[in-house]
């Protein structure tokens, strides 16, 4: 489990020292912005859409939300 994280870690430098050799002019900031944009507007909707629609509908499923509302 700690060496798929690593792995992956290693990964992304490996591709971010790529991306920097390919592409030496690359604006950073202006990626940066870009990628977090993406990752907030189509990845994280996208992986909360999958959560939700493998979760089985039972009592646990309302819990959390109720708790949240009603807890306020």
């Amino acid at each position: 489990m700690v060496a798929t994280v690593f792995l992956a870690l290693g990964l992304i430098a490996l591709i971010g020292s790529l991306v920097h050799w390919w592409l030496p002019d690359l604006d950073v900031a202006l990626t940066r912005r870009v990628a977090g944009e993406l990752v907030i507007n189509v990845f994280l909707p996208a992986l909360n859409f999958e959560v939700v629609y493998k979760l089985p509908i039972d009592r646990t499923f309302w819990q959390v939300p109720l708790y949240w509302r009603l807890g306020r």
